[in-house]
């Protein structure tokens, strides 16, 4: 074989082989690699200083020199300028002129992309409703919409490499829409938040921004076509973060809440959603309330809805609280005052206009349970004097023609009189008790005399006596005179699962008292705190205990807890050398028990007052009372604790349960 044969074979194979360089080219790639991620992931800056300028300048003559001016501009338009804080998106002169000059850009397309993402940065840091926006407003940022609407197609690049930013907005032409996030709502109602991470991330969108509160938003109504009852856990610390931060967006939400509740089950009682809404927004029987607050944006039917069930609550605070004699009260007496409370509770429905008269104690106490529940009935009080107890109070009911005065103190009688002659006058302030247990007496030899006899006991005023008799109870013959006066009790409901479920409040910062390895944690979380998410702890969900179960109506579900707030605001300083890593038993010394009454409990909260140390008192809600000192061995109240029966918790503090 000669070698020209040689060579014709190797040409051969070189043919059926595929061209590769032999110099690796692995650096060179890493290189294009970063270059590509930053080209992606540019966003258009300036110095403030240089974008206040332009604004300025633009203020002054409405026009742009060049392209640098159009994207100063652009990125300025929602900053307040000045002392008279001028918005440049508030001007409507000079905003439109603003549109139309970027207009002019739109074929040199990387210039009018950073012009473009400037002005969507204004649409979704700025809102018509936002705090010390202009009326004006609004008008622009309506057409600020329109306008990044019918030009967000242009911003695709024909080689396809586009900026991360241009491929989700492309992704989600609903942000400009009524509804921008609704895409996102299902999702994150499931727990999964990871979408609308990406979407913030990739336009930047900003904590503060109006879009996160439209986020929750979105959730409600996601909720509401899903059937809301197994979301509401879910959505009230939602709505909680808006209540400060934008009322007019907290309103809407839980107005809408309320309403899908009430269209989704027909009301039945919600314990958890009853007591957010009073939190938030007080008495709804109150009128003054009703018409100053987020009442007046829930409808009719929702509202009367929560109405009955404030009735129902009111009921059972007043039975609980103003009518309890001792904090130490025999079984028979509470027995007996339990016995009251379940008899009117099965008229909540059907009671009209409520009033509680209040003796000096209620008045003057500084218990913070009774401080709660007359902050509770604001609107609804009378001062009641003459009782002859300062701890006794009266409730009185109005059941259409018909009126009941029923007093706290168990050896009272029960007084029912005629709508139309009553011991006291449409807006007086006080009312005497010996004026309600005397005028039944003068009223019914006055009103019932002329009537047969036979008629005198269904018509007239009666007194009532809470006591057994004749083979009956006080109950039946109870029911019997106010039947026989028109007053019959609705048929009960089925017991809602609901009506027992309770909701802890967030704590609020300063109170909240954070080791520094949880701060860390806090401070170095990959996403932003404010970023809407429906992932809440376990007690958020948890399952009333069991006796509030079988119980609903008796039980109390969710309020505002008593909370004993430093002055000053300062931390309290445990020793450091503490160490209270997972221990259960933080002090294997002996224990001497000691009674823990009353007056030791008051003594305890005032030394916690004192040394700055957070209380939460939840035995009302079938709970426990929490002295959150989550540090064992800081004996200035460990071995007082330890000795009055409280039991400690890792990470949340001592705890007692009666």
């Amino acid at each position: 074989m000669s070698y020209l044969d040689d060579l014709r074979k190797g040409l051969t194979r070189l043919q059926n082989q595929p061209l590769f360089l032999q110099t690796p080219m692995g650096e060179l790639e890493e290189q294009l690699e970063k270059l590509t991620e930053k080209l992606v992931g540019r966003t258009a800056k300036a110095p403030e200083e240089a974008v206040v300028k332009a604004v300025e300048r633009f203020q002054q003559e409405p026009r742009f020199r060049h392209s640098h001016d159009a994207l100063l501009v652009s990125l300025g338009c929602d900053r307040p300028i000045g002392k008279m804080r001028y918005r440049l998106i508030e001007d409507r002169v000079r905003f439109p002129a603003v549109l139309s000059g970027v207009d002019r850009f739109r074929k040199h397309r990387p210039i009018f992309r950073d012009c473009y993402k400037g002005l969507l940065d204004t649409y979704l840091r700025y809102h018509p409703e936002m705090k010390g926006a202009a009326k004006t407003g609004r008008p622009n940022w309506e057409l600020l919409r329109s306008w990044l609407d019918s030009g967000a197609n242009t911003l695709r690049r024909p080689d396809g490499l586009e900026e991360t930013w241009v491929s989700e907005l492309v992704s989600h032409p609903e942000l400009f829409s009524n509804a921008p996030v609704d895409a996102f709502a299902r999702q994150m109602l499931r727990g999964d938040d990871s979408a609308f991470f990406e979407f913030q991330q990739a336009l930047h969108i900003e904590r503060t921004s109006w879009l996160m509160e439209q986020v929750v938003l979105a959730q409600v109504r996601a909720a509401a076509k899903a059937g809301i009852t197994p979301y509401i856990p879910k959505l009230l610390p939602l709505l909680e973060q808006l209540a400060t931060q934008n009322p007019v967006v907290f309103n809407q939400g839980l107005a809408e809440v309320l309403s899908a509740y009430c269209d989704h089950t027909g009301g039945p009682l919600h314990g958890a959603l009853r007591d957010f809404s009073l939190h938030f927004w007080g008495n709804p029987l109150f009128l003054r309330k009703e018409n100053s607050t987020g009442w007046v944006a829930v409808p009719r039917e929702p509202r009367d809805m929560v109405k009955k069930w404030f009735k129902l609550h009111v009921i059972q605070q007043f039975f609980n609280v103003l009518a309890k004699q001792d904090q130490r009260e025999q079984d028979d007496v509470r027995l007996k005052r339990e016995r009251r409370r379940d008899f009117w509770e099965k008229y909540a429905d059907v009671v009209g206009d409520v009033k509680f008269a209040l003796g000096p104690n209620a008045r003057n106490s500084d218990d913070t349970r009774m401080l709660e529940v007359v902050k509770l009935m604001e609107g609804m009080t009378l001062d009641l004097y003459g009782a002859g107890d300062g701890q006794n109070n009266a409730f009185i009911m109005r059941f259409g023609d018909w009126v009941v005065a029923e007093f706290g103190h168990e050896n009272n009688a029960c007084f029912v009189y005629p709508a139309s002659d009553v011991p006291f006058e449409h807006g007086d302030t006080s009312i005497s008790a010996q004026a309600i247990r005397h005028h039944i007496q003068a009223s019914d030899q006055l009103g019932a005399e002329s009537l047969p006899h036979r008629d005198r006991r269904r018509v007239g005023p009666v007194k009532l006596h809470h006591r057994d008799k004749g083979g009956r109870f006080w109950e039946d013959i109870f029911e019997d005179a106010l039947s026989g006066r028109g007053i019959t009790r609705p048929v009960a409901a089925r017991a809602s699962k609901n009506s027992a479920t309770t909701w802890k409040p967030e704590v609020p910062a300063q109170a909240a008292k954070q080791t520094p390895a949880r701060a860390a944690a806090s401070s170095a979380a990959s996403r932003p705190s404010t970023t809407p998410s429906i992932d809440r702890p376990p007690e958020a969900a948890r399952p009333a205990p069991r006796q509030a179960q079988e119980q609903p109506v008796s039980s109390s579900a969710w309020r505002n807890p008593s909370l004993f707030r430093p002055a000053s605001g300062g931390a309290s300083t445990p020793p450091t050398k503490a160490s209270t890593s997972g221990a259960d038993t933080p002090s294997s010394g002996p224990i001497v028990s000691l009674p823990f009454g009353a007056k030791q409990e008051k003594e305890l909260l005032t030394m916690c007052r004192k040394l700055d140390i957070y209380v939460r008192d939840m035995r009302e809600r079938q709970g426990n009372l929490w002295i959150a000192l989550d540090s064992p061995a800081d004996n200035r109240l460990t071995p007082l604790l330890q000795s009055y029966g409280f039991k400690y918790r890792p990470g949340r503090g001592w705890w007692y349960q009666e």
